[in-house]
């Protein structure tokens, strides 16, 4: 009888050990599946929260397009106009003449680079005048609402020659012709 109760208690040990292992590796593939649906949920709350966050900014943006239709005026404001820059033109004139030095526009074809977003057209504009008033010119030139680029400058001064040979009656030696390469970008897109 002791025989056949030790080997009943070893077989209830051999079940009960499988029984626990069978639960364990049940316990374990469940945690993992609770775990990998938990994560699933969580990324699940995040995407909503940023399509709520989508939604709001919409809502937002619907809200106020008068402010932002008002500040695409004020950026097409920046460009000129391609086929008739008369407005740009006129502002070089009137701040030439305010200044009291003598212009010339040109155009010139500028080269575009890479990193330009948008067309250009390119103006040689030659000056003849005293050196600070030609450099307020260009500073008025560089902070006017358009967007331009000075592609190149020079400066050179006037002598005693090139006042009799230009009729330059107005001028005086020590003042300089001063000479500048401008891109101007208009609102066509590249």
């Amino acid at each position: 009888m002791i025989i056949l109760n030790k080997t009943n208690f070893y077989i209830l040990i051999i079940f009960i050990l499988v029984i626990l292992s069978f639960t364990v590796f049940l316990n374990v593939s469940l945690i993992k599946d609770i775990e990998k649906d938990y994560k699933k949920l969580i990324t699940q709350k995040q995407e909503l929260y940023l399509f709520h966050k989508q939604i709001q900014e919409f809502e937002s943006f619907k809200n106020n397009t008068g402010f932002y239709k008002a500040n695409l005026e004020e950026i097409e404001k920046l460009f000129v106009d391609k086929e008739t820059p008369i407005d740009f033109i006129q502002f070089l004139e009137k701040e030439s003449q305010e200044l009291g030095i003598l212009i010339k526009i040109s155009p010139i074809t500028v080269m575009p680079k890479e990193s330009d977003l948008w067309e250009n057209l390119g103006f040689r504009i030659n000056l003849t005048g005293s050196f600070p008033k030609c450099f307020v010119f260009l500073e008025k030139v560089q902070l006017s609402k358009w967007l331009s680029d000075v592609e190149k400058l020079e400066i050179n001064r006037i002598s005693e020659r090139d006042i009799s040979i230009h009729k330059l009656e107005n001028f005086f030696e020590g003042d300089v012709f001063f000479s500048i390469n401008l891109k101007v970008y208009t609102e066509e897109d590249k």
